[in-house]
């Protein structure tokens, strides 16, 4: 067999190598923003080393509706306690993106021999296609974005739910209904694991209406009476079901509008739904300049500084990039059956984003939005160049545009394995990202300390966005004055006390006091930490959250670290007035007996135990846990006591 025909069954593991050998410069990569909240709870276990631990992480997510328990057991394949390195973590990440690419050939070159089997040049569009989709630069942020895994994930079962519904589709046309059953039964299988992947497989009847489209207007097989059956109770209600949930939100929306004459507040989103509907249409222009004119990096993942559209006019490219989106699915719909190809790739795009680019209250921009939904493009401008009469320069182009993708993505993937490089590129990238500023800033700080750099970016984070969170992390590592003036606690707390809901609050806390511990900020007032944590409970926008206990606890452990074990034992005493979870009393139970008071760490754990024996609220995991370090505690209390 000659391996440079287009029939060679070697090109997509040739193409496959390719994309190895770029994104293996990204392997010294690190950890970027929402990798440390699903990767830490690793460490919550100390070591997961037995079932029960296990089990407490995989269905411990809080990240979706359903979890992602598929997600987190690969993250625990990975590493079974935090800190962890994220070169394992960021291999497999490219080891599913392989697998993906090859299961994306297995799903077209299925697909066009089932609905377009008149196309001459079906085999060099698939291969175009996958080498387009293998190699594109703008899925650096996808694949070496560690958390998402859940997007690889949730791409590889769909993938296959799609392949094993096309075979069962086979199967029950041939008369073959024991294997088009267990097929079938292999596609359920399959999205089950993929929504507990991510929710976004929750769109797979959708893309199965779009593949039927294609199976029957032009040529592919016709559905007999069960296919048909099947379609039309049980594909296309799934797929209503899955249009009408944006589709209720907004209702939900201009109903309140109507009736109080505002918006539905969403306190953690600082735009509203129809702010949000009008900036994505800009986002979505975005992904697709991005997918058709590829270069080596994008900002990264920090869009938190991305303009909002406020009205079709404010930016003007809003209304501009709306009736672009508007033409490309009406044009496409008018022309379904004489282009029924290009009709199925611009629906492919849009109803890939259906969710996370309309109504729900979801951050307004991620690359990593795209992986699946860019294969309608993709597969698109493959077409293009393969329709291309002239061979030879169909040849130079596929040649040329898989160079020019595989430098880029080379590129792109060595950015991304230099943390810090990476890092002070996404600021010039994003100058009105305070995440971007402040990883650049925590990365530089690690690699040189708090030098004059780290003030510059912590200020322009906090000019950018004048919250208090973004003040108390600059003083966590200029400690000594704020801004050359002493520090004021009391003005902190007011602050504090009436501040919008910030959740990146509590982590910015524990900075402080873990560089008090580590010696890196010996200048802290006990007093005035206390009296932020204080304004934090009294904060309407924290009161009604756990969040509260989790200043208990660090008002606990400020206090024993400054010798004051009193003040420690009033907090636990006080925080007692409420019902706290056992979990949280473990943790204090263990600061106490780590600083030495072990009588007073049994009798707030034996007290903690008798009340949720008491209520029974408590799952037995954390029961078996909280017994075994009482047992410990009880016996080293002896120990002590005979000594």
């Amino acid at each position: 067999m000659n391996f440079f025909t287009v029939q060679s069954k070697l090109w997509p593991y040739f193409i496959c190598l390719v994309a190895v050998c770029c994104y293996w410069m990204g392997t010294t990569g690190g950890f970027v923003l929402d990798d440390f909240g699903s990767l830490e709870q690793l460490g919550y276990h100390t070591k997961i080393d037995n079932l029960e631990k296990l089990s407490a992480y995989v269905f411990g997510g809080v990240t979706g509706p359903g979890g992602r328990p598929v997600a987190l057991l690969s993250f625990a394949a990975n590493a079974q306690t935090w800190p962890a390195q994220p070169y394992f973590f960021i291999v497999t990440n490219i080891a599913i993106h392989v697998v993906n690419v090859l299961l994306l050939y297995w799903f077209l070159t299925l697909l066009f021999k089932v609905a377009l089997p008149e196309l001459s040049n079906k085999n060099t569009i698939v291969l175009i296609a996958c080498a387009l989709w293998a190699l594109h630069p703008f899925h650096v942020s996808t694949v070496l974005y560690i958390v998402q895994r859940m997007t690889l994930l949730a791409t590889t079962f769909s993938l296959l739910t799609i392949i094993a519904y096309l075979y069962a589709r086979r199967n029950l046309l041939a008369g073959h209904y024991v294997q088009g059953v267990f097929t079938l039964g292999c596609a359920a299988l399959a999205a089950a694991l993929g929504f507990f992947s991510k929710e976004t497989v929750v769109l797979l009847p959708l893309q199965i209406c779009l593949i039927e489209f294609l199976c029957s207007v032009k040529g592919g097989t016709k559905r007999n009476r069960i296919l048909a059956f099947l379609f039309w109770c049980g594909v296309v209600p799934a797929a209503v079901a899955v249009t009408g949930y944006p589709l209720k939100l907004f209702i939900a929306n201009i109903w309140h509008y109507i009736a109080t004459g505002a918006e539905i507040e969403h306190a953690t989103r600082p735009f509203t739904m129809f702010e949000r509907l009008l900036t994505e249409q800009r986002v979505l222009g975005d992904y697709l300049v991005d997918l058709l004119l590829p270069k080596m990096q994008s900002a990264g993942v920090f869009y938190d500084g991305y303009k909002i559209s406020t009205s079709l006019f404010n930016p003007p490219s809003t209304l501009i990039w709306l009736l672009v989106h508007v033409g490309l699915l009406f044009g496409s719909l008018f022309f379904c059956k004489r282009a029924a190809l290009f009709f199925f790739c611009v629906w492919w795009f849009y109803v890939g984003h259906l969710i996370e680019s309309t109504t729900p209250m979801l951050e307004i921009k991620f690359d990593h939005r795209n992986y699946l939904p860019s294969i309608g493009v993709l597969l698109l401008v493959a077409y293009g160049i393969a329709s291309l009469r002239n061979g030879s320069l169909r040849k130079a182009i596929v040649a040329s545009v898989i160079i020019i993708y595989a430098g880029l993505l080379f590129m792109g993937a060595n950015l991304w394995g230099r943390p810090l490089a990476a890092a002070m590129v996404w600021v010039e990238k994003n100058p009105n990202s305070p995440r971007a500023l402040e990883h650049a800033a925590s990365l530089h700080l690690s690699a040189y300390g708090a030098d004059e750099k780290v003030a510059e970016l912590l200020r322009r984070s906090i000019e950018v966005a004048p919250k208090v969170d973004a003040e108390l992390k600059f003083f966590s590592v200029f400690c000594k004055t704020y801004n050359g003036a002493p520090v004021n606690w009391s003005s902190f707390a007011e602050r504090v006390q009436k501040s919008e809901r910030d959740w990146s609050l509590y982590s910015t806390l524990q900075n402080i006091l873990d560089r008090y511990i580590n010696k890196k900020c010996p200048e802290l007032d006990l007093m005035g930490y206390l009296s932020v944590m204080q304004a934090y409970q009294r904060n309407p926008a924290y009161s009604k959250t756990t969040s509260v206990f989790l200043m208990d606890d660090l008002a606990i452990r400020a206090a024993l670290e400054f010798d004051r074990l009193d003040l420690a034992r009033e907090y636990a005493n006080r925080a007692n007035d409420r019902l706290v979870p056992l979990a949280f009393q473990m943790n204090r139970a263990l600061f106490f007996a780590s600083y030495g008071d072990l009588l007073f760490a049994v009798s707030l754990l034996e007290r903690a135990i008798a009340i949720a024996d008491r209520l029974n609220n408590e799952a037995d995991f954390t029961m078996t846990n909280a017994k075994e370090i009482l047992a410990l505690m009880r016996a080293d209390h002896e120990e002590n006591k005979g000594e």
